[in-house]
């Protein structure tokens, strides 16, 4: 069963759960510094205190 949530709420456990793949998955540190920087820029709208 799904749930219906707000599409904020949505994206905001989209992004958690790329920044959770970002460490998981990325073998170089400069290429994580780099999808880390991406993610921060998507990231910001939805988290702007952190």
């Amino acid at each position: 069963m799904k749930k219906n949530v707000s599409p904020t709420l949505k994206v905001m456990h989209e992004l958690k759960e790329e920044f959770r793949q970002l460490f998981e998955k990325t073998d170089s540190w400069l290429t994580a510094l780099f999808k880390l920087g991406m993610w921060l820029s998507k990231a910001k709208k939805y988290f702007p205190d952190s």
